[in-house]
């Protein structure tokens, strides 16, 4: 039985031109050697997983080649066919040096080398060891936890989430959601908008309050977002925030409304896991300020002070696009 390797590499329209095509067929042969078998298919779009799963039923593998839209970082999403797993492997080169043939040559030989070398190391025979020899472990461990396939990488993502505050030193408790948008600004960097609305209860000044934020912020991901399936950050926000409460008693005629508005910010910490395809669950908590004091008042009396300082937290749906 042969021992030699077998991939089929689909290359995604616009990902790359033909002279960096060429040196990935050409160092992918070179890594499996003669017995070995490549055959590169160019495709009009990113096909489904399913389908390109089944084109390895007469390979070992398949790995598909995409580039990011500046052309500085390239994918490699490799399909194991005897370990019916996906691995991902994303390789940057850096700003494009003039677009020359032989800069696209190199990387195209540094990729056709990067996917050829996964398919070596699944075929390679086992190397039994004599009776004497000391016992030792020569392949990869099959007891460490992977998903059967990362996450795909994502530049943007939208967010929707349920929001919990507590007041700190006062009155500022609430339930309610946030929705936002975030997209890749730079590295690990990202830039995000939301909105977030919240309902809550002045005990003391029986009276209901409604709050709405409006705002924008910046999160930084401690992981690399293009191959962990877990989330790890933090993110600081400055908002807009609008308080109306509500105060309505036996002796009143009807609801007395008071609201405004007044300028915070928070900063909280978010961790999750992805799921397939770039979606995932994360959860943040942290705490937020309002820039300004808010006291409640009834019949003129001072009963309640809405506190400035607030604890916040989440619980939410992430997915990229």
């Amino acid at each position: 039985m042969s021992l030699a390797a077998s991939i089929v590499v689909l290359v995604i329209a616009g990902s790359a031109d033909d002279s960096v095509a060429a040196s990935v067929e050409s160092a992918a042969r070179a890594v499996l050697g003669e017995d070995g078998r490549v055959e590169l298919i160019a495709v009009g779009s990113d096909p489904p997983d399913t389908e390109s799963a089944e084109r390895a039923t007469a390979f070992d593998g398949v790995v598909e080649l995409s580039w990011s839209a500046d052309g500085s970082r390239a994918r490699l999403h490799c399909y194991m066919a005897r370990e019916r797993r996906w691995v991902d492997r994303d390789i940057s080169f850096g700003a494009p040096r003039g677009g020359s043939e032989r800069d696209a040559s190199e990387r195209g030989r540094l990729l056709g080398f990067a996917a050829a070398s996964m398919f070596v190391e699944l075929v390679e025979p086992v190397t039994q060891p004599s009776p004497s020899s000391s016992p030792s472990v020569t392949a990869p461990s099959r007891g460490e936890p992977s998903p059967e396939k990362l996450p795909s990488f994502h530049g943007r993502a939208i967010e929707l989430a349920g929001a919990a505050a507590v007041g700190i030193g006062g009155t500022a408790s609430g339930l309610g959601a946030t929705a936002g948008f975030r997209w890749q600004h730079a590295g690990p960097l990202w830039a995000r908008l939301f909105v977030a609305g919240r309902t809550g209860t002045i005990p003391e000044a029986q009276a209901t309050t409604r709050a709405a934020q409006l705002g924008a912020g910046l999160a930084l991901s401690a992981l690399d977002e293009a191959s962990s399936a877990w989330v790890l950050g933090a993110r600081v926000d400055a908002f807009a925030g609008f308080l109306e409460a509500s105060h309505f008693s036996e002796d009143d005629v009807q609801p007395d409304a008071r609201s405004r508005w007044l300028p915070g910010c928070d900063a909280l910490l978010e961790a999750g896991v992805r799921l397939s395809q770039g979606t995932g669950i994360f959860a943040a908590a942290g705490a937020e300020i309002m820039f300004g004091r808010t006291d409640v008042y009834t019949h003129g009396n001072r009963v309640a002070v809405v506190a400035p300082l607030r604890a916040v937290g989440e619980l939410g749906f992430r997915a990229g696009f």
